[in-house]
């Protein structure tokens, strides 16, 4: 399967939910090939969980409260991410989400591309799961 038609099929495959039409990264569509070709289903795009503030999740398991973030953008001298700012974001953001009981796996983007990001998915959802 390639990057080009997974675009054009995003969003039907019937394991797969998604909650609004946000543009994917390269990042991210390389990962949904990963998890594709390990069957990996049942996420949830771009998962709201927060009940007031609008926080997303890139992949989301509501069922078993287990979230994926893919970190992408962190060696570039303007990312949002990596500012003073974009960083206490997101640490907030994490923080809520424990207080939540979500478990959140943050994937650095070199992790997505050596294939130990989807290494760890599995295991982690084999653990909560169990």
């Amino acid at each position: 399967m390639t990057i080009e038609s997974v675009i054009k099929s995003h969003g039907k495959n019937k394991g797969m939910q998604k909650q609004n039409r946000r543009r994917r990264s390269s990042l991210e569509i390389e990962f949904e090939l990963q998890m594709r070709a390990d069957k990996i289903h049942e996420y949830v795009i771009e998962y709201m969980f927060h009940p007031v503030r609008k926080w997303r999740f890139d992949y989301a398991w509501p069922e078993i409260k287990f979230a994926l973030e893919i970190e992408g953008g962190s060696w570039l001298k303007t990312s949002g991410h990596t500012s003073g700012i974009g960083f206490l974001s997101d640490c907030e953001k994490y923080d809520e989400a424990m207080r939540l009981g979500w478990v959140v796996y943050r994937a650095h983007g070199d992790f997505v591309r050596s294939g130990r990001a989807i290494e760890t998915l599995k295991i982690l959802l084999e653990m909560r799961q169990a």
